[in-house]
């Protein structure tokens, strides 16, 4: 006898592997009931009702659990442009003995200058001039 004939020993067994065709009929609108005779009839189930709820519950546990630790889709990969921007031309990048081309794109990140009001220098010399004696006495 083929292995693919043999029938599976436990009643909780075959409602596991048969719970998607359960949940299709029972969301069809057929009764618990209903399914739970044909799994009798074409399945040998030895249970009743109340067995037959609470496997289904188990089996429904068992299969979110299964989801749950299912392994998360990868991260995007660092240094990709986002979706919907062209790539990037990196033939410039290489070193052909050829000139530059006249077209020049800014720095992204331009250096700071004194005027910046965010230089470092600007806010350590405005934290150094605050004057805290205030919180001082506030917070004793």
């Amino acid at each position: 006898m083929p292995l693919t004939e043999l029938k599976p020993v436990r009643d909780s067994t075959v409602i596991r592997a048969m719970l998607p065709e359960i949940e299709a009929a029972l969301a069809r609108g057929v009764t618990r009931q209903q399914v739970l005779d044909t799994l009798k009839q074409e399945h040998g189930l030895s249970i009743e009702l109340r067995g037959f709820d609470s496997a289904l519950r188990r089996a429904r546990k068992a299969r979110d659990k299964q989801k749950a630790m299912a392994p998360a889709p990868p991260p995007p990969k660092v240094g990709h442009a986002k979706q919907g921007t062209p790539p990037r031309d990196v033939s410039a990048a290489v070193d052909t003995g050829a000139a530059p081309a006249a077209e020049s794109t800014p720095p992204e990140n331009p250096p700071q200058t004194p005027s910046d009001p965010y230089s470092a220098r600007l806010t350590r010399q405005k934290i150094e001039q605050t004057d805290y004696s205030d919180l001082d006495e506030r917070y004793k």
